[in-house]
C-alpha cells in the first residue's frame, strides 16, 4: 500500500510542479530586473566608498610626508 501511495505522489507531485515553474520566470524576471537595480547602485556605492578611501589615504601619506 505504502508503495502504490509513494507511487501516486509522484505522480501528482510532477502535475503541481509545471504551474510553479510557469509563474516562477515572471517573478524572477522582476527580481532579476530589481537586483540588477540594486547592483547597479551597490557598484556606485563601492566605488564611491573606494575612491573616497584611497583619497583619504593618499591624503595621510601626503600629511605624513609633510
Amino acid at each position: 500500500m505504502h508503495c502504490v501511495h509513494n507511487g501516486r505522489v509522484s505522480l501528482s507531485g510532477p502535475r503541481p510542479r509545471p504551474i510553479p515553474q510557469k509563474t516562477a520566470p515572471r517573478r524572477v524576471k522582476t527580481l532579476d530586473a530589481t537586483v540588477t537595480e540594486q547592483d547597479d547602485t551597490v557598484k556606485f556605492l563601492l566605488i564611491a566608498a573606494a575612491v573616497l578611501v584611497v583619497l583619504r589615504v593618499v591624503l595621510g601619506i601626503v600629511a605624513w610626508l609633510t
